[in-house]
């Protein structure tokens, strides 16, 4: 009996002991990681200062999904509190306590909507970068004019948290969690890119759609969601589990409304709410780029 008691508790202090050299692991790795140096060079833009352009910012950032982290006042919101994934919050853009209006300048803002890097050159958690990386200087350069123009808003976030299973999965490559590390930082991006009807520009929207979607757009479990968050539809032109079989106009009702064509509602983790607010022409051009593409068949119709 003696000598079961004493393998049972070798084996018990192994299994402590392998349990804290992982977590040790897992912090340490993950912590190195989040510290990590970059330096990104970009080039000086333009930022206007005229009301239409100040307009075109606010579209984009609205319609991009930045309101949905930032807020619509821009003074930041939290999107993640979760105990084993982390807290999270978007960052204060404004002039306001805790804001970075005042210590940012134009390039610093660029360098973090599309590196995902901040003043400091550590990277910046939880900023979905990928989806803006190929932003054109001019939009860029709209959208830092709407966050210039807006008022000062006062906050008191406590600092970002990542949680034991975020940096587990951080680790095991399930948990964007530096979009830094995923970007091609060297790539080219257009001066100006032209708002029309067209499959070039329909493919530049639909990028900041990829995050949720997947760069196939064939949907799936969305990297970094909670486990209740529905899995991302397929929007490519499948007719039995994609779009194959929807029609212009129910794409549109789709995108404005949130209803499928047969009239059920579609999840509010679709963003509908801020596409919504998009022109006519950005939306034609959207569905023409997704008629464009190759039918990629999934296994499952997946109701978002």
């Amino acid at each position: 009996m003696k000598r079961v008691l004493k393998v049972t508790g070798a084996v018990l202090v192994f299994l402590v002991l392998l349990i804290t050299l992982l977590l040790a692991y897992v912090y340490t790795a993950s912590t190195s990681r989040m510290n990590s140096d970059y330096h990104i060079e970009v080039a000086t833009l333009n930022v206007p200062t005229d009301s239409l352009s100040i307009a075109r910012g606010k579209y984009l950032f609205t319609t991009r999904g930045c309101v949905d982290c930032h807020g619509e006042n821009l003074g930041g919101k939290v999107f993640v509190e979760d105990p084993g994934i982390g807290f999270y919050y978007g960052t204060n853009l404004t002039t306001g306590v805790q804001g970075i209006g005042t210590t940012y300048s134009n390039e610093d803002i660029d360098r973090a909507i599309r590196h995902a890097v901040k003043k400091n050159g550590k990277p910046v958690r939880m900023m979905p970068s990928m989806d803006w990386a190929h932003f054109s200087d001019s939009d860029i350069a709209e959208l830092i004019a709407y966050i210039r123009s807006a008022p000062p808003v006062n906050s008191d976030f406590p600092p970002i948290k990542v949680g034991p299973l975020g940096r587990a999965l951080f680790l095991a490559g399930e948990f964007p969690l530096l979009h830094a590390e995923l970007i091609d930082h060297t790539m080219e991006r257009p001066q100006m890119i032209v708002e029309e009807v067209s499959i070039e520009y329909g493919s530049y929207i639909t990028a900041t759609c990829m995050g949720c979607h997947g760069h196939s757009l064939t949907g799936g479990p969305i990297p970094g969601t909670p486990p209740d968050w529905p899995p991302a539809a397929n929007i490519t032109p499948d007719p039995v589990n994609g779009i194959g079989t929807w029609s212009e106009e129910d794409f549109f009702r789709a995108m404005r409304e949130g209803k499928r064509p047969d009239g059920t509602d579609i999840s509010p983790i679709m963003p509908w709410m801020y596409t919504r607010e998009m022109n006519d022409t950005e939306i034609s051009a959207i569905w023409t780029y997704l008629r464009s593409l190759d039918v990629v068949t999934t296994t499952e119709l997946i109701l978002n």
